[in-house]
């Protein structure tokens, strides 16, 4: 990223009319409406509806092929953001990949704390994976929900599930114990709504009371052996510590335990985007194609009609 993006991103984010670190339900009603200004591309079209029981989006953008999904999952902190909300990055994502998009309204912390939106991706997946086969499924996730990515695949690979043949992590969070040396190195060029102090406040929301040491909370932490690919290094700036996205070591216990922070996180909901999500647009759509390709059967996908089913969603 250049100097004068890097400033352009810092004046945006200086001035959003939300913060992580205040009342979750106020904060969601002035993300949603920061992040909805601008409208879906007149050739994309998002439907509501519910799968496994979970509230979700299907995006459709003009010439996709939609016996092919992403399944993709939002930001947020676990705490704020829907899916759309986060609909403009999910429309992109399947319009250069040429695939429907699912997007999940996971249930959010501190209502329903971990496991609830892990389970929530889990029985979304599973109610995909129904029609199309995991040939034709790729995942993703920004931010949480690319930590929420991470822990789906590991959850699945434990269930003996068929995986998705590709996923995409962008500027996974994927250490919740605020271990990682990006904690301080970072905190002068990080955004100004992603604060150190914003974090320890969302952490315990979504911890519950759990280990934030768990894989399934912490996949940094995870042994990823024989998961699918994933795009995350190309996908983040050069500044993000934690990726490629390789298991480490959990930190030593301690009496007092320091409880969150993420990689560096930029969203390109705003503009102008770094060079890696162009490049990241570019490449990893590429490969899903490549990969689906593989299976010769053609099954409709279609969402239920909306329902009245809700997850904790403020």
């Amino acid at each position: 990223m250049s100097k004068k993006q890097r400033l352009a991103l810092t004046e945006i984010f200086a001035h959003l009319p939300f913060t992580i670190a205040g009342d979750p339900a106020e904060q969601r009603v002035r993300m949603e409406a920061a992040l909805t200004t601008v409208p879906l591309p007149d050739n994309v079209t998002s439907t509501p509806g519910t799968l496994g029981g979970v509230p979700v989006l299907t995006i459709d953008a003009e010439g996709v092929d939609s016996s092919k999904v992403v399944l993709h999952f939002h930001g947020g902190v676990y705490v704020l953001g829907s899916a759309r909300a986060g609909a403009g990055l999910a429309a992109a994502l399947g319009r250069h990949a040429g695939m429907r998009v699912i997007s999940v309204d996971y249930r959010l912390a501190p209502e329903n704390p971990y496991p609830a939106a892990l389970e929530d991706a889990v029985a979304v997946y599973r109610a995909v994976l129904a029609q199309p086969p995991a040939s034709q499924i790729a995942a993703s996730g920004e931010s949480a929900g690319g930590g929420l990515t991470a822990a789906l695949l590991l959850r699945l690979r434990e269930a003996s599930l068929p995986l998705p043949t590709a996923s995409v992590l962008l500027s996974p969070w994927v250490d919740l114990t605020l271990t990682g040396q990006s904690m301080t190195s970072k905190a002068s060029v990080d955004p100004s709504v992603l604060t150190p102090e914003g974090l320890r406040i969302r952490v315990p929301d979504y911890l519950g009371g759990a280990d934030p040491v768990t894989p399934f909370i912490s996949p940094i932490f995870a042994d990823l052996t024989g998961l699918p690919r994933c795009s995350s290094k190309r996908v983040l700036t050069r500044s993000c510590s934690t990726m490629p996205f390789a298991s480490r070591p959990p930190p030593p216990r301690t009496t007092s335990r320091s409880r969150c922070r993420s990689p560096r996180k930029c969203h390109t909901s705003f503009k102008p985007s770094p060079p890696s999500w162009t490049r990241a647009r570019r490449r990893w759509p590429a490969q899903a194609r490549s990969c689906a390709a593989t299976s010769t059967t053609r099954m409709p996908y279609e969402t239920a009609t909306q329902s009245t089913t809700h997850h904790g969603h403020s």
